[in-house]
C-alpha cells in the first residue's frame, strides 16, 4: 500500500507541471511482482505506451518507514543524468541519499523489454 501512495503522491505533485516538462511520465502500478513480476510483464507484452519511448523507470517497490531522514537508491549507475538531479533535491531537503551498488537490488528493466533503459530503485532500508 506505501508504494501506491507513494506513486499517486508523485503524480499529484508532478500533475500541475503537464505540458512543461521536456518529457511525458507514465506512472504505473503494478500488481503480483512478488509471484513472478506477473503485473510488469503483462504490461510489457501489452504497454499503454511505446516501450522504444521510455527513458528511465523509477521503481519504488520497496519504500515504506523512513528511518534517520535517509533514502536509500540503487541502480544510480545505470544512467548517467540522475546523479545531478539527486544531489540538487538533496540541497533542498533535509532528506539525505545513499547509493547503493546495482546489484543491490538489481537494477534491472521490465521483464521481456526490448529496450534497455536505466533503472532506479528507492528503498528507505537496503
Amino acid at each position: 500500500m506505501l508504494r501506491t501512495a507513494g506513486v499517486l503522491e508523485l503524480a499529484r505533485l508532478f500533475a500541475p507541471l503537464k505540458g512543461q516538462l521536456q518529457r511525458g511520465i507514465l506512472f504505473a502500478n503494478f500488481a503480483g511482482e512478488e509471484l513472478g513480476l506477473l503485473g510488469s510483464a503483462e504490461w510489457v507484452k501489452n504497454p499503454t505506451l511505446p516501450l522504444d519511448k521510455a527513458v528511465a523507470m523509477l521503481n519504488m517497490d520497496m519504500i515504506g518507514r523512513i528511518k534517520d531522514d535517509k533514502v536509500y537508491i540503487g541502480g544510480l549507475g545505470t544512467g548517467t543524468t540522475f546523479q545531478p538531479i539527486l544531489d540538487q533535491a538533496e540541497s533542498n531537503t533535509t532528506f539525505k541519499y545513499e547509493t547503493l551498488p546495482a546489484a543491490t537490488p538489481p537494477a534491472t528493466t521490465l521483464p521481456s523489454s526490448p529496450n534497455a533503459f536505466p533503472s532506479f530503485s528507492f528503498l528507505w532500508s537496503p
